[in-house]
């Protein structure tokens, strides 16, 4: 075989394949480079989706003549000059492929006036090296025609037209979402999808963008710390929560961005005040120092990379926690559920048990939590406890000091906390004037205050205070994870880079409760495992599978699974339960006591403490206000 110089027209094509994928490529280019303009009213308008037409019309800077020359070249830009500036890019673009890539690829002009000038200028595809006078409503003017006409193998993989437009509207979205001051207009065969004023705040932006819905039900925040910001809206999960992901938007230093790293450490910091199986709103920014994060390491720049990933992962989670900690997020009684708050799911109120034919009823499952809570359990027996075998091959275990198993039986057998000085909570001034109205249905405690009728679920408020004492006692102030040895050790083999990464991290993994240490070339040796995920170890795969998460992700994500579901477990079992009748000392406790909370929204798997019935709408109901 004979290798080839590749011509520049060849080259160009193969280059803007990684660029240009479809029309939403080419407007998520051009108008980021808008915005670096200065562009704060932006129209775009399609023919059949972008496929046949995209124009797009800007009142940025606009581009000088002699610019407009080398606007069509690739690696001309204006955003970066040498090596250095790479780790300190403050704009949308830089490389300088994006309209050599369309150029490429589409008939394409650009028709732009400077804002120091009046003279307007053309350059077109048909011939780069000239530039023609002209005339535009604006400052720049680029149209784009017949996408991939160079390479009909290219427009064949194009999807439908309605696939291809709701590709554009999903990146018009993000520019919509994020720049509450820039106006954006939308158009596909005349057709007006989108006209987004410019707003003065980001919430109203929000509320006009993603839907009505929004308005009241927005957690705002602005957290800095060691050079970094993270600021932006999480929708109060008590109203707002999906049952998929969806309505979720990163932005660093203005860039949309896709990252687990994020998503994973605010789902985290909202573990305990989100339901189970269901999914947050947010859009949240970060602003941070360009040279610690790497832009550079995408085709379409979607994906980042930090360099301290754990530091700010480690932000953004107690960013989140801060917010439940400090703001209201009572979950308004509505008569009519509305869209965001319905569980596709089947939900019956009555389980039928088809081997007998008897109906449970729900006051039949509340005995039955009572029975176990005394120790009565009807289906496991001793006997299906005595017919329970152990594998050969697990892992086996020295015995060891129970004094942590012991202390959670006995402040759970006691019933009593450790007292404390009281500590004032986010609802401490807002229940300083209360009074208890009574008990609804042996579950709810009804208070009335200044403003607004609550009702507090009883078996959710005390299972929320008593989480958050143990959470306190058993987490909180554990110094070092406790330590199960093994009776006989495992040897692991590891990979080179399974290896590197263990020495890399062989303080993580002592700090959450192993003892592990190199034993040769490729293999450690696990002489002991956390005590709280001993039971989660069965074999050698599991203890690789564990110590793989340590090394990748700093911790062990079982380990603080563990913990939180035995001291959530622990909560649910102690509290009063629905159905026990209350006096009025017991209630007033409880109200005292969730005043004292820092989060007191939700019990530790989501569900909502209170519900809120404000005055004013119930003066509306009954039509003493129009």
């Amino acid at each position: 075989m004979v290798i080839e110089v590749l011509s520049s027209e060849l080259i160009d094509q193969i280059a803007a394949g990684e660029v240009i994928e479809n029309p939403s490529a080419v407007i998520k280019e051009l108008v980021e480079n808008a915005i670096d303009a200065g562009a704060d009213d932006i129209e775009i308008d399609l023919v059949d989706s972008g496929l046949t037409s995209i124009k797009i019309i800007d009142n940025g800077c606009g581009i000088s003549s002699d610019d407009l020359l080398k606007a069509p070249l690739r690696h001309a830009t204006s955003k970066i000059k040498n090596f250095n500036d790479l780790y300190s890019i403050n704009t949308m673009g830089f490389r300088g492929e994006a309209l050599a890539s369309i150029f490429s690829v589409a008939k394409t002009k650009i028709i732009s006036k400077h804002c120091d000038s009046t003279e307007t200028f053309e350059v077109n595809s048909n011939d780069i090296s000239v530039i023609v006078p002209s005339s535009c409503s604006k400052s720049t003017t680029i149209v784009v025609e017949d996408l991939f006409y160079k390479t009909p193998a290219r427009r064949k993989y194009l999807k439908s037209n309605t696939l291809e437009l709701k590709s554009v509207v999903d990146i018009v979205n993000r520019f919509e979402v994020f720049y509450h001051n820039v106006k954006i207009t939308l158009k596909n065969n005349d057709k007006i999808l989108v006209n987004k004023p410019k707003f003065s705040n980001k919430s109203d932006n929000l509320i006009y963008v993603l839907g009505k819905d929004l308005k009241g039900n927005l957690m705002e925040f602005d957290e800095s710390s060691n050079g970094i910001r993270v600021y932006g809206f999480i929708g109060k999960p008590t109203s707002i929560s999906y049952s998929f992901r969806k309505n979720q938007y990163f932005f660093v230093n203005g860039r949309f961005i896709k990252s687990k790293l994020l998503r994973d450490a605010v789902y985290e910091g909202m573990r305990n005040t989100l339901m189970v199986g269901r999914h947050p709103f947010f859009v949240l920014c970060v602003d941070i120092d360009p040279e610690i994060v790497d832009v550079n390491i995408h085709p379409t720049k979607v994906e980042i990379k930090f360099e301290n990933e754990l530091e700010i992962f480690e932000f953004m989670k107690s960013a989140v926690i801060k917010q439940f900690e400090t703001q209201e997020n009572f979950k308004e009684f509505d008569e009519v559920p509305k869209e965001y708050d319905l569980d596709l799911t089947s939900k019956v109120d009555v389980v039928r048990d088809y081997s007998s034919g008897d109906k449970i009823t729900l006051n039949d499952l509340v005995e039955e939590k009572k029975r176990e809570q005394k120790g009565v359990s009807k289906y496991y027996t001793s006997e299906k406890q005595q017919n329970f075998e152990v594998n050969e091959d697990e892992v086996i275990y020295e015995k060891i000091d129970s004094s942590k198993d012991e202390k959670i039986e006995n402040l759970i057998n006691s019933n009593e906390l450790v007292e404390e000085e009281i500590e004032k909570g986010v609802l401490w001034e807002e229940l300083s004037d209360y009074k208890i109205i009574g008990q609804l249905n042996k579950t709810y405690i009804m208070v009335e205050t200044p403003k607004e009728l609550l009702l507090v679920d009883q078996h959710v408020a005390e299972e929320k205070f008593y989480f958050e004492q143990f959470k306190k006692q058993i987490i909180d102030d554990e110094k070092s994870a406790p330590t199960q040895m093994l009776i006989k050790s495992e040897i692991i083999h590891l990979t080179n880079s399974e290896m590197l990464g263990f020495e890399e991290n062989k303080q993580s993994l002592s700090s959450v409760g192993f003892e592990v240490e190199k034993f040769g070339d490729n293999e450690v040796i696990v002489r002991g495992v956390p005590v709280s995920v001993r039971r989660n170890i069965l074999n050698a795969t599991d203890l690789k599978d564990m110590l793989y998460d340590v090394v990748v992700n700093k911790k062990i994500k079982c380990v603080e699974d563990e913990k939180f579901s035995k001291v959530a477990s622990m909560a649910c079992r102690i509290a009063i339960m629905a159905g026990d009748e209350l006096t009025m000392s017991q209630m007033r406790r409880m109200i005292e006591n969730l005043r004292t909370l820092k989060q007191p929204f939700n019990c530790p798997h989501g569900r909502p403490t209170f519900l809120r019935y404000n005055f004013y709408e119930l003066e509306k109901k009954f039509k003493r206000v129009v």
